[in-house]
């Protein structure tokens, strides 16, 4: 998870649009969605220094 949410801000992703792709995941597939959510939440903290 660490990789994608990197790669994503690598190139140009912002923290709403990685939000929005992780609603997107929730809809289909919730559980995993959501433990994976909270994984990608904190790499963003990580980097944005939050």
């Amino acid at each position: 998870m660490e990789g994608h949410v990197k790669g994503a801000r690598r190139e140009g992703a912002s923290p709403v649009q990685i939000m929005e792709a992780i609603w997107v995941a929730a809809e289909l597939r919730a559980g995993s969605a959501y433990a994976h959510a909270n994984e990608a939440l904190a790499v963003l903290d990580q980097i944005d220094g939050a």
